[in-house]
C-alpha cells in the first residue's frame, strides 16, 4: 500500500495491517484489516504466520496469504492505494524490512523449513 500515515511511513510502500482491537487475535486483525483496506474477504485459516518481530514492549506478527483469485478482487478502498509488484522488483521506497520479509513469507507459504521466525530488536 502507498502509505499516507503514520508520518514516518508517508510516501513509502508497506503491507496491509493495523492495530489489534480489544478481544481480537493477530490473525483476526489481519483478516479485518484486509477487508477494510482492500475489500477482500478472507478467513483466518488461510493466513500463515511467518514472523514475529519484537521491539521493546511491542510485538508485530507478520502473515502471508496465497490468493487464488484475480488481482481485480483487491481494491483501493481507503486513502492508501493498493499496488501489486513482482517480488524481484519491489520499489526502493518500500519500508526497509519489506525487502526481506516478502521473500521470507514466500518461503513459508511454499512449505519452507522454518516454523516461525522470531526477531527481537534491542
Amino acid at each position: 500500500m502507498d502509505k499516507t500515515h503514520p508520518d514516518w511511513q508517508k510516501g513509502k510502500l508497506n503491507g496491509i495491517g493495523g492495530r489489534i482491537e480489544d478481544g481480537e487475535s493477530s490473525v483476526d486483525c489481519i483478516v479485518r484489516e484486509t477487508r477494510e483496506e482492500t475489500d477482500l474477504e478472507t478467513i483466518s485459516s488461510n493466513w500463515q504466520l511467518f514472523a514475529t518481530i519484537a521491539e521493546g514492549d511491542s510485538e508485530v506478527d507478520f502473515f502471508g496469504l496465497v490468493h487464488f483469485g484475480s488481482k481485480d478482487d483487491i481494491k483501493t478502498v481507503t486513502d492508501e492505494k493498493v499496488s501489486w509488484y513482482p517480488v524481484k522488483a519491489i520499489p526502493e521506497n518500500a519500508i526497509m524490512n519489506i525487502h526481506w520479509l516478502i521473500p521470507m513469507a514466500m518461503e513459508k507459504l511454499k512449505g519452507g523449513i522454518f516454523d516461525i521466525a522470531k526477531i527481537k530488536y534491542k
